[in-house]
């Protein structure tokens, strides 16, 4: 799969203004964002038809994924639309502050980004502004997160999560469109069956099976594992291994209960851990749009999120406790040294159980309503004395009360997927391009 992309950028300058200014302003600039991607661009500022002519030639050899236009000073509008309308990808109008201590307007490049995005507006464009100079770092910010969010929608148009089972019984709430969801984002859905990951498991090399289980005991605490609990584990990791490779699946959203534990031998949730921590996304009870979610997170990041209920709410200090059987990556735990696999109650066998690191982290969860929406919210993880077999992390938000009400009167799913970081910059760009709703707490 090719992960990069192809950002094109040009600068367009009028000749009433300074466009040697422009051409030095553009140098730069070219510069600074060759840091952030690969770049197509022209070779000097758009001043000329002539100009914009071998531009448009030589962007339209390429398979642009985006396009930075940088208003250097007041240009010729109709060079600008005519390049507008010769391409359809998501665009960056950037506009430069005039020079200061100076007597006469230099470049009065502001006011004709202001002309480009109200006729991108009118001719119905997607554009994202920035304002600000090459060596200004919120400019930088915005726009290597744009960038982000245009590779991220890539991965998504190139991404299969194998289904294996469907939404555990009781979970209609969790029920997913797949034409609408490929649609919206492009990831498509493979469809596997709890039989057909028993069947691979049989057939799993037991050099394989060894090698996972050496593996896993040099990671975690096992005390509670038997003998035969190992040999399941390892044909396990392996069958969803190949699976991935099989089916071209990156991820996986698994229904991991009622029968997965007399079928298979064995919980699913050790194995969900530690595929995560190997880079496969692993989303519990079949939930793909929480699945969804976590793979949007994971794209921003090239980091490991997990997914898991909401399942206390504390008014006085604003918290929130998350947790899930254990299926969180232990990459995440607040004490590597705990990390082990013991029988959970709830879950009436083997889990990986843990609590989480503390930490800034962006709360998301993909849901369908009459439309897509994205529930975006971010909180610090703060230590928790008390911690839940499986997998915990206590969040502080700013208005917790506010979460919660939002969560419960807007019909968002009961899994959210966590991630360190703040990465809420990131996802409502993504949302933009997608065209999805953002309810930000």
């Amino acid at each position: 799969m090719n992960e990069n992309i192809k950002l094109g950028f040009l600068c367009f300058a009028g000749e009433d203004f300074d466009h040697r200014a422009a051409g030095q302003i553009f140098a730069s600039s070219k510069e600074k964002l060759t840091s952030l991607t690969e770049i197509i661009s022209h070779e000097a500022v758009v001043l000329k038809s002539e100009d914009l002519q071998a531009t448009i030639k030589k962007f339209q050899q390429q398979q642009l994924d985006c396009i930075v236009l940088q208003i250097a000073n007041f240009p010729n509008g109709q060079l600008v639309m005519k390049f507008i309308q010769n391409f359809d990808v998501p665009m960056v109008v950037w506009a430069v502050p005039e020079p200061k201590g100076q007597k006469d307007l230099k470049l009065n490049s502001f006011c004709g980004a202001n002309m480009v995005t109200s006729t991108m507006y009118k001719l119905g464009k997607f554009y994202k502004f920035v304002y600000g100079s090459f060596d200004d770092d919120q400019v930088l910010n915005k726009l290597e997160n744009f960038i982000r969010s245009i590779r991220t929608a890539k991965k998504l148009r190139n991404s299969t999560i194998g289904l294996v089972g469907y939404h555990t019984p009781g979970f209609s709430n969790i029920a997913f469109d797949e034409l609408k969801l490929s649609t919206k984002t492009g990831v498509a859905v493979h469809h596997i069956d709890l039989s057909e990951l028993k069947a691979v498991m049989a057939e799993i090399q037991q050099e394989k099976v060894t090698a996972a289980i050496d593996k896993l005991k040099g990671q975690v605490s096992l005390n509670q594992m038997k003998d035969e609990d190992f040999q399941i584990y390892g044909k396990m990791f392996n069958a969803f291994k190949f699976l991935s490779k099989r089916y071209g699946c990156g991820s996986f959203a698994v229904k991991c209960w009622p029968e997965a534990l007399n079928l298979l031998g064995m919980n699913i949730c050790p194995v969900m851990s530690r595929l995560a921590d190997d880079g496969i996304i692993m989303g519990c009870e079949a939930d793909i749009y929480g699945t969804v979610t976590m793979l949007i997170q994971h794209f921003l990041t090239e980091q490991q999120p997990f997914l898991a209920d909401m399942i206390s709410v504390d008014r006085q200090d604003n918290t929130g406790l998350f947790w899930h059987c254990g299926n969180a990556p232990a990459s995440l735990a607040a004490n590597p040294s705990k990390v082990a696999i013991t029988n959970v109650p709830c879950v009436f066998g083997l889990a990986c159980s843990f609590g989480c690191k503390s930490g800034p982290i962006t709360v998301a969860r993909l849901s369908q309503d009459k439309d897509y929406k994205m529930l975006l919210a971010f909180g610090q993880a703060v230590p928790d004395e008390q911690v839940i077999s499986g997998t915990s992390v206590k969040v502080k938000f700013p208005d917790v009360t506010n979460l919660m009400n939002t969560v419960i009167y807007q019909g968002f799913e009961h899994h959210f997927s966590l991630i360190y970081g703040d990465i809420t910059a990131g996802i409502e760009d993504l949302c933009e391009l997608l065209k999805i709703e953002v309810v930000k707490i």
